[in-house]
C-alpha cells in the first residue's frame, strides 16, 4: 500500500509540473505577442511604458481602431518600401535555399563519398556561428565586390545563413522515402535529376514545405547582417522596426505597429504551405508520381 500510494503520488507531482511548465512556456510565447498585437488598437496614452496591463482600459484612438496604423503609414512612408523589400528578399531567399539544399540533401542521403562527413559538419559549425563572428569581413568583402546595399547581396547571404537548416529538414525528409520508389524510376529511363525532381521531391512536399518556412523566417526575421550590408534603398522592416526601439528617437507603440504588420505576410506564407504538411499528403504525393 505505501508504495503504491508513493507511485500515485509521484505520477501526480510529475504530471503537475509536466502541466504547470507548458503553461507557463506558452504564457511566456503568447504574452509578448499579445502585448505587441493588442496595443496597436489601443489609446496611446494607455500604451505600456512602465507598467503593462493585461487589457488596455480603452480601445482606437480619435474614434478609430485602426488609427495608429493610419498615423505610421503617413508618417513613415517607408514602411511599405521595408515591407516590399523583406517579402522580395524572403521569397527569393527561400526559393534559392530550396534548389540548392534540395540536390545536397539528396547526395547527403542517397550517396557515399570522400569528405561527406567533413561538408556534412562545415555546414553544422556554420550554423553555429554568430552573425557578428563575421560581419565585418563580409562588409569589406561586400565593399570590394560592390554589392553592399544591393537585393542579391542581401538575398544571397540570407540563402548561406538558411541553408544549413533546409539542407537538415530534407536529409531528414529523403532518408525516409523508400529507395526502391526511386530504382523504379532508374528502370524507365529517369536520370538522377529526372528522378529527384519528378519521384523524390513530390513525395517529399510535406519536408519542403516545412523547410521553406524555416528559410522565409530565418530571412524575414535577419537583423544583423541586413543592417551591415544594406542600406536605405534595401532596409527591411525588422531593421526599420528595431530603429523605432533603438534609434535616437525611441517610439514603442510604432515599433508594436510595425511588428503586426510585420505578422501578416509570414501567417499568409505559413497559410499557403501548411496544406502540404497535412497528414496523408505524403502517401497522395506517392500515388501521383506514377
Amino acid at each position: 500500500m505505501p508504495n503504491e500510494f508513493m507511485d500515485r503520488l509521484w505520477k501526480y507531482a510529475t504530471r503537475t509540473i509536466a502541466v504547470l511548465l507548458v503553461i507557463f512556456t506558452i504564457f511566456g510565447f503568447l504574452f509578448p505577442v499579445y502585448t505587441v498585437t493588442v496595443y496597436p488598437f489601443s489609446n496611446e496614452k494607455n500604451f505600456p511604458r512602465e507598467n503593462h496591463r493585461l487589457v488596455p482600459p480603452e480601445w482606437g484612438q480619435n474614434g478609430s481602431l485602426f488609427y495608429h496604423f493610419k498615423d505610421l503609414f503617413e508618417s513613415k512612408p517607408q514602411v511599405l518600401h521595408t515591407l516590399k523589400n523583406s517579402i522580395i528578399i524572403a521569397i527569393a531567399t527561400t526559393f534559392l535555399s530550396l534548389v540548392i539544399a534540395a540536390p545536397a540533401a539528396f547526395g547527403f542521403s542517397r550517396f557515399k563519398f570522400r569528405g561527406r562527413m567533413f561538408f556534412w559538419w562545415s555546414f553544422t559549425f556554420f550554423i553555429m556561428l554568430p552573425d557578428l563572428l563575421y560581419a565585418n569581413a563580409l562588409y569589406k568583402m561586400y565593399f570590394d565586390l560592390n554589392l553592399l546595399n544591393t537585393y542579391h547581396g542581401l538575398i544571397f547571404i540570407h540563402s548561406m545563413r538558411a541553408i544549413p537548416y533546409v539542407l537538415f529538414v530534407l536529409y531528414g525528409i529523403f532518408q525516409s522515402i523508400p529507395t526502391t520508389l526511386e530504382e523504379a524510376a532508374y528502370t524507365l529511363g529517369c536520370n538522377r535529376f529526372q528522378t529527384l525532381v519528378r519521384v523524390t521531391i513530390p513525395m517529399a512536399l510535406p519536408g519542403v514545405a516545412v523547410a521553406s518556412i524555416f528559410a522565409f523566417l530565418r530571412s524575414w526575421d535577419e537583423f544583423v547582417l541586413t543592417m551591415y550590408l544594406g542600406g536605405t534603398e534595401t532596409q527591411t522592416i525588422v531593421t526599420l522596426a528595431s530603429s523605432m526601439l533603438l534609434g535616437a528617437n525611441k517610439n514603442p507603440l510604432q515599433a508594436s505597429t510595425v511588428s503586426v504588420i510585420m505578422m501578416i505576410p509570414v501567417i499568409i506564407f505559413i497559410f499557403f504551405t501548411q496544406k502540404h504538411m497535412k497528414a496523408g499528403y505524403l502517401a497522395g504525393a506517392m500515388a501521383r508520381t506514377y
